[in-house]
């Protein structure tokens, strides 16, 4: 299966529960079709497990300019044993791609993927991430891109913008948080970002790693980074 168990291309008050997905490249993927609308999707209390990427939020192609996705929940799910030997091959637990906003992803355990346990690599604005144990990533337990000059806004939509990040375990990874910045694009930032209540724990390499404005780091645990 080169795409997804469950692709879902549009609708409205969707529930996806109680479900297994094992041995795949990706489990559930939200891919919204070109003009089209994707919106208060709950992703529960599934099971995902030796998949390349776990859940994927968002269509990939720059020539669909149309889509949009919004009021997304992602809760309680395992999602676990990600597919790969090295960065070229794997993927990551959850990911962000595009024109997605108004996310939630709470309670999650997320653990043994061979880049990140959750990449917000083109898109996620509006988003809180909490309660999640993000866990023995080869890469980064949370990855917030910013590379607006290789994926414009225009197409892609807003990445790395009003976040709250809170009461999260991370630990085990390799970089537990990563902010980033656009090295090509000097006035390119992430921005509004809260960074608090989190136990971030025995990652071998940074803990937080971050360029940006106005961004908040309060009230964290750090051990044994």
């Amino acid at each position: 299966n080169v795409f997804g168990f469950l692709e879902i291309n549009r609708g409205n008050n969707l529930t996806i529960s109680e479900c297994t997905f094992i041995d795949g490249i990706r489990g559930i993927w939200l891919r919204c079709g070109a003009d089209q609308t994707l919106s208060n999707v709950t992703i529960q209390n599934n099971i995902l497990t030796d998949l390349r990427d776990g859940i994927y939020v968002g269509a990939s192609q720059e020539s669909v300019t149309g889509d949009l996705l919004f009021n997304v929940k992602i809760t309680s799910n395992t999602i676990t044993q990600g597919k790969g030997t090295d960065e070229t091959d794997g993927g990551d637990g959850i990911k962000l791609i595009k024109k997605c906003n108004n996310l939630m992803i709470s309670d999650n355990y997320i653990s043994g993927f061979i880049r990140d346990a959750i990449d917000m690599f083109a898109g996620g604005e509006k988003t809180i991430i909490n309660g999640n144990i993000l866990a023995d990533s080869g890469v980064k337990g949370l990855d917030i891109k910013a590379i607006v000059d290789e994926f414009p806004i225009s197409i892609w939509g807003y990445n790395g913008h009003n976040l709250v990040i809170t009461n999260n375990i991370i630990e085990n990874n390799t970089t537990a948080v990563s902010i980033a910045r656009n090295v090509n694009v000097d006035t390119d930032y992430n921005y509004f970002i809260d960074v608090s209540h989190n136990q971030i724990i025995n990652n071998t390499q940074t803990a937080v790693q971050l360029y940006g404005k106005h961004i908040k780091i309060a009230d964290n645990f750090f051990m044994g980074n």
